[in-house]
């Protein structure tokens, strides 16, 4: 995880693609979820990479860590943000 998490080209925590390997890997990972869901958040992408697709990315964290209070929080901002 460390290094895929870890390592970027482009010194970006926050590295879309890097994120993406890691979630292909173990898509039902708390971890690599929230790092995406961060990732898009950060990124500003509204889904239209079809990566960071607001319902898809929201129900799948919700899912593997439906728990999270810092996850509910994030995601009630985004759905603040998009007017959801």
């Amino acid at each position: 995880m460390a290094g895929i998490l870890g390592s970027s080209d482009t010194g970006n925590r926050y590295d879309r693609q890097q994120i993406q390997k890691a979630v292909a890997l173990d898509p039902d990972n708390a971890q690599f979820t929230w790092h995406l869901l961060q990732a898009c958040t950060h990124s500003g992408d509204s889904g239209n990479s079809g990566v960071c697709d607001p319902a898809d990315l929201e129900d799948r964290a919700i899912r593997v860590d439906g728990e999270n209070a810092a996850l509910w929080a994030s995601i009630a901002v985004r759905r603040a943000k998009r007017d959801d």
